[in-house]
């Protein structure tokens, strides 16, 4: 049996309405710096004894050798797991999920300053020419080393002229900041599969249906070998979510992932669960259907604190621009500065030679 999603409406309320509506339900904070390596269910279950939640085989019919992140490591997860996936599932969430998600949030990494393992966030395109390293924009934060950064920016934007990636307002700056690109019902899909993990095991039984769908469906397994299946299925998920910007440096103290369950006096219109994504300055809230939810559900968001700017996310459409704006003091350059900035960007491939 597959599990398709009911229709959501998104409803914008203040933080009492969400408090009457939904109770915290499972709650992990800065789990990208904790240093305490745990499994998110709360249990130490040997690899021998397993069973996947996601295909519901146990060892030694699937092996459990891979570390299954519970929340993507992508934007910084070294602690939080899930022993209950097994090692053909956790390929298969990677190779379909994680692409398009990495994708989706490489802008937000980029403002954060979400770096990856060699110190680096870079968003570039394609190069055609042999002698750049990009075709007509490359973004970075945390380049060069101790030795250069007197006369090598660490953070810097470097643009065709009139590819408009850079430009100044009246309050400041802004950086439209391109996305490869990727499929946004995917994305929806990735962090659904974050909030299935974190399920508590004695809810398992109410969204069965909907948790070994999203395995059948990145295991491209009957039904969904089949395209047309495979479409609908993922079509038929809410893709809708919520994203809250919070402005200033690090402002939701780096990665912390959160489950709300609807309380029992709260209107059954409303969806049962939603899982909440905190990392650095951005929130992203979905709701997580449950197998007798099948008609038009809404979900209300909480009014976070800090006043973020909160937009409706459609994940059935790509975006393909993400603008950020800010403020910044504008310095002119030296001379003798700008000419050995201009070497250096020629050494590294960033500028062609004369």
């Amino acid at each position: 049996m597959v599990k398709n999603g009911a229709k959501i409406q998104v409803r914008l309320v203040n933080k009492v309405i969400f408090n009457e509506i939904y109770d915290p339900l499972i709650k992990f904070e800065k789990i990208d710096v904790t240093g305490v390596r745990r499994e998110c269910h709360g249990l130490q279950i040997a690899k021998n004894e397993r069973t996947c939640m996601f295909c519901a085989q146990s060892y030694p019919d699937v092996k459990f050798s891979k570390i299954a992140h519970a929340v993507s490591e992508s934007i910084g997860n070294k602690t939080l797991f899930n022993h209950f996936e097994c090692d053909k599932c956790n390929s298969a969430f990677g190779q379909k999920l994680e692409d398009a998600f990495g994708k989706y949030i490489a802008p937000f990494k980029f403002v954060s300053q979400i770096k990856g393992k060699n110190g680096t966030i870079t968003i570039k395109d394609m190069p055609e020419d042999k002698e750049l390293s990009y075709k007509t924009y490359r973004l970075e934060r945390g380049s060069g080393s101790d030795s250069d950064k007197n006369y090598f920016p660490q953070d810097y934007i470097i643009e065709k002229s009139g590819r408009g990636i850079f430009r100044e307002t009246e309050e400041g700056f802004a950086i439209e900041i391109p996305r490869n690109r990727y499929n946004p019902r995917l994305v929806y899909a990735a962090l659904l599969k974050m909030g299935y993990s974190l399920l508590p095991i004695d809810l398992w039984d109410e969204y069965v249906i909907g948790i070994t769908s999203l395995g059948l469906y990145v295991r491209n397994e009957h039904p969904f070998d089949n395209n047309t299946e495979s479409e609908k299925y993922i079509n038929g998920l809410p893709n809708k979510g919520i994203l809250a910007q919070f402005p200033g440096i690090n402002p939701l103290n780096g990665v912390s992932a959160f489950l709300y369950q609807r309380n029992e006096k709260a209107p059954c219109e409303y969806t049962k669960l939603l899982f909440r994504l905190d990392f650095f300055n951005f929130s992203i809230l979905i709701p997580i259907v449950s197998d007798r939810e099948t008609q038009c559900s809404k979900f209300v968001i909480p009014a976070f604190q800090n006043n973020p700017s909160i937009s409706v996310i459609d994940f059935s459409k790509e975006e393909k621009i993400y603008t950020a704006y800010f403020s910044a003091e504008k310095i002119p350059i030296e001379k003798n500065m700008k000419e050995t900035l201009a070497l250096e960007l020629r050494e590294r491939g960033l500028l062609k030679k004369p």
